[in-house]
């Protein structure tokens, strides 16, 4: 028989750090793909892109407000984001009543994809937040 000896104490100190290390990816994660998503989104007369919101654990209502230009929306989603656990679900979702027409198109005009786009990035953007948080 092998006996191992550990400190519990110092275990579980590493599992409470590798935790919050986990949990700052995630905001910072989430944060980098909102500001990715809304900068993504076409502008016209700033209905669109401003007509982001956020929600944990269940879809958000998206008739919070009047829209705004786009920062708003970026610091409306991040805001959100500052609560989250682990486990916890994000939605982000555009209001805007014509959203999914620019986003793939009509039989008038080609779809802009700005959404699938920024998740088609998710990799990338994920390895520039990991590279990011490593360096603190």
């Amino acid at each position: 028989m092998i006996g191992v000896n550990f400190d519990l104490d110092t275990v579980m100190a590493q599992l409470d750090h590798a935790q919050d290390k986990l949990k700052e990816f995630a905001v910072e994660f989430i944060q980098d793909m909102n500001q990715e998503v809304v900068e993504n989104t076409p502008y016209k007369t700033g209905n669109l892109r401003g007509s982001w919101y956020a929600a944990l654990n269940d879809m958000p209502n998206a008739a919070n407000g009047p829209p705004d230009a786009g920062g708003g929306a970026v610091a409306r989603l991040n805001l959100t984001v500052a609560d989250i656990k682990l486990g916890d679900v994000y939605y982000a979702v555009n209001g805007a009543n014509y959203a999914v027409f620019v986003e793939y198109g009509t039989v008038h005009m080609e779809g802009r994809f700005f959404v699938q786009n920024t998740v088609g990035n998710a990799p990338s953007i994920a390895a520039a937040t990991l590279a990011r948080i490593a360096e603190t």
